[in-house]
Order: C-alpha cells, then structure tokens, then sequence
C-alpha cells in the first residue's frame, strides 16, 4: 500500500473501516505487530509519488535516476531511512485516529529491538517512533543483551516498552520437551524494561510457567510504584545486571537477586545501609538495615528484599 496515500487523501478510507472494527469489538488495546522489511514489505511502494518523496527526504537532484532497482542498491541507506521514517508517520496516525474514535484504547506496536539492523530488518527504527509519541506503548523482541533493552527504551522517549520472553517450543505439534520460564528470568526482563514483560506463546504455557509469571506479578502489583517510577535500576557492587540490582522510589527499596543459570548459587549481599530494614518478599525473611547476608538461590529462582527508610 501506497505510504504517500496512506499519510494523504487516502487516510478516510482507513479511518472509515477502523471506526467500524473498533465500534463492533470495543478492544482495549489496538495493536500492530510491524515485521516488514523496507523493499518489499506491504508500503514498499516505488510509485512516482515515492519516489519523488524519497528523492526529497534523501535530497538527491533531478538529475539521479530512481527506480526501485536503483533505490535497494544505490540508495538502500537512505531508503531504509525513508521508509522506517515514513512507518513512524503511519503508527502516528493511527495513534491519533484510534484516540478520537475510541478514547480510552491504547494503540501499541510491537517490532525488534533498538538495533542498527532492524530497520532494515523489520522496517522500524524506534528513535522516530520515540520522536512522534507514536504509540502508547512499545514491545520489542525476544532474549537481547541488557544494552540493547536500554538502547529501545532511550529511544522511545518515554513510550512503555514491554521487553519479550520467549516459551519453547512454542509451536503445539512440537513434542519436545518445554523449556520454561523461571521466576529470575520474567523480573531480570520486568526489570529491564519499562511496561511489563510480553511472553510468547499462550497456548505452550504449563503450570511452571504460570507459576513464574504469577510469582513476579504479585511483586510488581504489590509495588507497582516502584517499578512505575523506579528506573533505571542501579548495580549492586560485585554484581552484573543479571544477577543483583537495586530498584528504588520514595521510601522503598527493591534488592533483587536472580539465578538465571543451571546450578545453586549463594550470593553475599551487602545491603544499602540507607535503604533501611525491611524482609525478603516471598520468603518473610526479615533483615536488618546494612546487613550483610548469605543469599542461595536454586536455578531459575529469585529472591528480593523490600526495604524501607
């Protein structure tokens, strides 16, 4: 479909069929899932329409030939940067539309990460999606490194961004046996994003995974204050990311400790004197304030001390 009507005199026919599939399903959340790439995705138009705006946001002269041969090859750059830019402009739109016809239904969007190549890959580059608000929140990938997370969300600019888990298998006919979710693995991803965790797929699920998801549910619905308006989390000297963070807002601290690999572990935390006295979250275990304290972990478990001052 064609961006240049699409963002043009070509928009009413989309809000005309929109207005009726949101009036006859009343959604909660409208979503796009946008994995196309810019050459030949479902916008990859090379009309003279296109191709005249093309010219005009990567400023070539009259004189420079455009054809959809020359703009993957001579230009593929800048065309990437065309069309991501111009996929941004349309999630806008959609945004504002689904606002004023149904108030109250968030518009998300769910692609890759932040990444130098998902743009090409997958047709959106996050730092133009940040730039327009283009959504009202953002979920991205499956299983990336903690930069890369921190690199979409500085790039949504404040967008949600709910972080990916992926189940596998996930496909049903697959009799391989389930590798699930454990109760580090969804807080080390709550943690890292913004907006809650996105888990797939639904239909692979069993009672371990539930359990892992319920079990840090109930500790981000218990201080959803904190993890709302605790971020960035902060490293625990010793400590990588993935292992022990502190996340902390108002008079309430979260010491977190993750044992994402295959075997015990025991940690020695030394707790943040100025954080106060508190108790670790699932088991009651209470603790002093500064305490330094043995923490064993089996595989796949977590523990947190909520602290107050």
């Amino acid at each position: 479909m064609c961006t240049s009507l699409l963002l043009g005199d070509g928009w009413p026919a989309v809000e005309a069929l929109l207005a009726r599939r949101l009036d006859a399903i009343r959604p909660q959340a409208l979503d796009i899932d946008y994995e196309y790439g810019p050459f030949a995705g479902p916008h990859s138009c090379y009309c003279p329409r296109c191709l005249a705006a093309f010219r005009n946001d990567a400023k070539l002269p009259p004189e420079v030939a455009l054809d959809p041969t020359t703009s993957q090859q001579a230009h593929a750059t800048a065309w990437i940067d065309f069309m991501a830019r111009r996929v941004a402009q349309l999630l806008a739109r959609f945004r504002e539309t689904t606002h004023r016809l149904a108030p109250g239904t968030r518009f998300t969007v769910y692609s890759g990460y932040q990444t130098p190549a998902n743009p090409r890959t997958y047709g959106v580059n996050w730092s133009y999606v940040g730039e327009l608000q283009a959504c009202h929140a953002a979920g991205a990938g499956y299983g990336e490194a903690e930069t890369t997370i921190a690199r979409t969300v500085a790039a949504l600019q404040g967008i949600p961004l709910r972080t990916g888990l992926l189940v596998t298998p996930y496909e049903t006919d697959v009799t391989a046996p389930l590798a699930p979710l454990t109760k580090a693995g969804v807080l080390r991803l709550l943690l890292a994003g913004t907006g809650g965790v996105l888990v797939y797929d639904r239909q692979s699920f069993d009672g371990r995974v539930w359990s892992a998801v319920a079990e840090v549910s109930r500790l981000a619905a218990e201080h959803e204050d904190v993890f709302l308006s605790g971020k960035p989390a902060t490293l625990m000297p010793g400590f990588d990311v993935t292992q022990v963070q502190t996340l902390a807002a108002g008079a309430t601290a979260l010491v977190c400790a993750m044992n994402q690999g295959s075997k015990l572990v025991t940690y020695t935390l030394a707790l943040p004197a100025e954080a106060g006295a508190g108790q670790e979250f699932y088991s009651g275990r209470r603790v002093a304030a500064g305490e330094t304290l043995p923490c064993a972990l089996e595989p796949g478990e977590a523990a947190v001390f909520v602290l107050k001052r």
